[in-house]
Protein backbone atom coordinates (compact mmCIF):
# COMPACT_ATOMS: atom_id res chain seq x y z
CA UNK A 1 0.00 0.00 0.00
CA UNK A 2 1.08 3.55 -0.71
CA UNK A 3 -0.40 6.85 0.48
CA UNK A 4 -1.17 8.90 -2.61
CA UNK A 5 -2.82 11.97 -4.11
CA UNK A 6 -3.25 13.62 -7.52
CA UNK A 7 -2.05 17.21 -7.86
CA UNK A 8 -0.92 20.19 -9.83
CA UNK A 9 2.54 21.23 -8.59
CA UNK A 10 3.11 24.90 -7.71
CA UNK A 11 6.61 26.33 -8.06
CA UNK A 12 8.00 28.11 -4.98
CA UNK A 13 6.91 31.62 -6.01
CA UNK A 14 8.78 34.31 -4.04
CA UNK A 15 5.49 35.94 -2.96
CA UNK A 16 4.21 32.67 -1.48
CA UNK A 17 7.49 32.03 0.33
CA UNK A 18 7.42 35.58 1.74
CA UNK A 19 3.89 34.99 3.02
CA UNK A 20 5.00 31.77 4.70
CA UNK A 21 7.75 33.79 6.41
CA UNK A 22 5.12 36.28 7.61
CA UNK A 23 3.07 33.41 9.01
CA UNK A 24 6.10 31.98 10.85
CA UNK A 25 6.99 35.40 12.29
CA UNK A 26 3.63 35.50 14.08
CA UNK A 27 4.99 33.02 16.60
CA UNK A 28 1.91 30.87 16.02
CA UNK A 29 2.30 27.13 16.42
CA UNK A 30 2.32 26.22 12.72
CA UNK A 31 4.10 23.93 10.28
CA UNK A 32 4.54 25.57 6.87
CA UNK A 33 4.50 23.52 3.69
CA UNK A 34 8.00 23.01 2.31
CA UNK A 35 8.41 25.24 -0.80
CA UNK A 36 9.21 22.18 -2.95
CA UNK A 37 5.96 20.55 -1.77
CA UNK A 38 3.52 23.35 -2.70
CA UNK A 39 0.67 21.92 -4.78
CA UNK A 40 -3.02 21.98 -5.50
CA UNK A 41 -4.58 18.66 -4.51
CA UNK A 42 -7.02 17.58 -7.21
CA UNK A 43 -7.87 14.36 -5.35
CA UNK A 44 -6.56 12.85 -2.13
CA UNK A 45 -6.54 9.08 -2.54
CA UNK A 46 -5.28 7.85 0.81
CA UNK A 47 -3.83 4.36 1.00
CA UNK A 48 -4.00 2.55 -2.33
CA UNK A 49 -2.63 -0.73 -3.60
CA UNK A 50 0.50 -0.30 -5.69
CA UNK A 51 -0.94 -2.51 -8.43
CA UNK A 52 -3.59 0.20 -9.03
CA UNK A 53 -0.98 2.77 -10.15
CA UNK A 54 -1.07 1.71 -13.81
CA UNK A 55 -4.89 1.95 -13.95
CA UNK A 56 -4.79 5.31 -12.16
CA UNK A 57 -2.19 6.58 -14.63
CA UNK A 58 -4.52 5.67 -17.51
CA UNK A 59 -7.42 7.46 -15.78
CA UNK A 60 -5.23 10.56 -15.37
CA UNK A 61 -4.27 10.47 -19.07
CA UNK A 62 -7.97 10.39 -20.06
CA UNK A 63 -8.57 13.54 -18.00
CA UNK A 64 -5.57 15.40 -19.48
CA UNK A 65 -7.24 16.16 -22.81
CA UNK A 66 -7.54 19.81 -21.79
CA UNK A 67 -5.05 22.51 -22.72
CA UNK A 68 -2.55 23.87 -20.21
CA UNK A 69 -4.00 26.74 -18.21
CA UNK A 70 -2.87 29.70 -16.14
CA UNK A 71 -3.85 30.38 -12.56
CA UNK A 72 -3.44 33.42 -10.34
CA UNK A 73 -2.92 33.05 -6.63
CA UNK A 74 -4.70 35.57 -4.44
CA UNK A 75 -6.33 35.94 -1.07
CA UNK A 76 -5.58 34.13 2.16
CA UNK A 77 -8.02 32.24 4.35
CA UNK A 78 -8.35 29.37 6.80
CA UNK A 79 -10.07 25.99 7.02
CA UNK A 80 -12.38 25.06 8.57
CA UNK A 81 -12.99 28.67 9.74
CA UNK A 82 -11.24 31.73 11.16
CA UNK A 83 -12.54 30.88 14.61
CA UNK A 84 -11.01 27.38 14.45
CA UNK A 85 -7.95 27.43 12.18
CA UNK A 86 -6.40 24.13 11.10
CA UNK A 87 -5.07 25.15 7.66
CA UNK A 88 -3.94 28.51 6.23
CA UNK A 89 -4.42 28.64 2.47
CA UNK A 90 -4.01 30.86 -0.60
CA UNK A 91 -6.82 30.95 -3.13
CA UNK A 92 -6.48 30.23 -6.82
CA UNK A 93 -8.28 31.90 -9.74
CA UNK A 94 -8.29 29.85 -12.93
CA UNK A 95 -11.74 30.33 -14.44
CA UNK A 96 -12.91 27.03 -12.98
CA UNK A 97 -10.33 24.93 -14.86
CA UNK A 98 -9.01 23.11 -11.77
CA UNK A 99 -12.57 22.37 -10.64
CA UNK A 100 -13.36 20.89 -14.07
CA UNK A 101 -10.17 18.83 -14.00
CA UNK A 102 -10.93 17.56 -10.48
CA UNK A 103 -14.44 16.60 -11.60
CA UNK A 104 -13.13 14.74 -14.62
CA UNK A 105 -10.64 12.88 -12.42
CA UNK A 106 -13.39 11.97 -9.98
CA UNK A 107 -15.41 10.45 -12.82
CA UNK A 108 -12.36 8.67 -14.24
CA UNK A 109 -11.47 7.12 -10.89
CA UNK A 110 -14.98 5.73 -10.26
CA UNK A 111 -14.36 2.71 -12.49
CA UNK A 112 -11.21 1.68 -10.59
CA UNK A 113 -12.97 0.20 -7.57
CA UNK A 114 -11.14 2.41 -5.09
CA UNK A 115 -12.58 2.99 -1.63
CA UNK A 116 -12.45 6.81 -1.82
CA UNK A 117 -14.06 9.12 0.71
CA UNK A 118 -16.45 11.64 -0.79
CA UNK A 119 -14.79 15.07 -0.76
CA UNK A 120 -15.77 18.56 -1.82
CA UNK A 121 -13.09 20.04 -4.08
CA UNK A 122 -11.81 23.47 -3.04
CA UNK A 123 -9.23 25.14 -5.25
CA UNK A 124 -6.49 26.27 -2.83
CA UNK A 125 -2.83 25.93 -1.92
CA UNK A 126 -2.07 24.88 1.67
CA UNK A 127 0.63 27.17 3.06
CA UNK A 128 0.61 26.03 6.70
CA UNK A 129 -1.03 23.64 9.12
CA UNK A 130 -1.90 25.03 12.52
CA UNK A 131 -0.84 22.81 15.43
CA UNK A 132 -2.33 24.91 18.27
CA UNK A 133 -3.82 28.28 19.12
CA UNK A 134 -0.65 30.02 20.36
CA UNK A 135 -0.60 33.65 19.05
CA UNK A 136 -3.90 33.14 17.22
CA UNK A 137 -4.57 36.90 17.23
CA UNK A 138 -1.34 37.63 15.38
CA UNK A 139 -2.03 34.82 12.91
CA UNK A 140 -5.51 36.25 12.25
CA UNK A 141 -3.96 39.71 11.70
CA UNK A 142 -1.61 38.36 9.00
CA UNK A 143 -4.46 36.43 7.33
CA UNK A 144 -6.61 39.60 7.33
CA UNK A 145 -3.80 41.81 5.98
CA UNK A 146 -3.31 39.41 3.06
CA UNK A 147 -6.95 38.52 2.36
CA UNK A 148 -6.97 40.47 -0.93
CA UNK A 149 -3.28 40.27 -1.88
CA UNK A 150 -2.01 38.72 -5.13
CA UNK A 151 0.85 36.22 -5.03
CA UNK A 152 1.72 35.57 -8.66
CA UNK A 153 0.65 33.40 -11.56
CA UNK A 154 1.69 30.04 -12.99
CA UNK A 155 0.81 27.89 -15.97
CA UNK A 156 -0.11 24.29 -15.26
CA UNK A 157 1.04 21.77 -17.89
CA UNK A 158 0.85 18.43 -16.09
CA UNK A 159 -1.13 16.44 -13.55
CA UNK A 160 0.89 14.33 -11.13
CA UNK A 161 0.19 11.19 -9.17
CA UNK A 162 2.22 11.52 -5.97
CA UNK A 163 3.30 9.08 -3.32
CA UNK A 164 3.34 10.65 0.15
CA UNK A 165 5.55 9.20 2.86
CA UNK A 166 4.87 10.67 6.29
CA UNK A 167 7.91 11.32 8.50
CA UNK A 168 8.51 13.17 11.77
CA UNK A 169 10.06 16.03 9.78
CA UNK A 170 7.08 16.26 7.42
CA UNK A 171 5.83 14.49 4.31
CA UNK A 172 8.11 13.40 1.50
CA UNK A 173 6.44 13.53 -1.92
CA UNK A 174 7.54 11.47 -4.89
CA UNK A 175 6.02 11.75 -8.37
CA UNK A 176 5.11 8.26 -9.55
CA UNK A 177 3.25 9.32 -12.69
CA UNK A 178 2.91 12.52 -14.73
CA UNK A 179 0.17 13.17 -17.26
CA UNK A 180 0.61 16.05 -19.70
CA UNK A 181 -2.24 18.47 -20.32
CA UNK A 182 -2.55 18.32 -24.08
CA UNK A 183 -5.66 20.08 -25.29
CA UNK A 184 -8.77 18.69 -26.91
Amino acid sequence: MIRAFISLDVPPLPELIALQDELRYTGAWIKTTEPANLHLTLRFLGDIEEDKVEEMSAAIDKCCNVPPFKAKFSGVGAFPSLSYIRVVWVGMEDGGRSTQLAGALEEGLKSLDLDLKEEEFRSHITLARVKGMKNKGELLRVIDLNSNRSFGEVEFREVKLKKSTLTKRGPIYETIYEGKLSGA
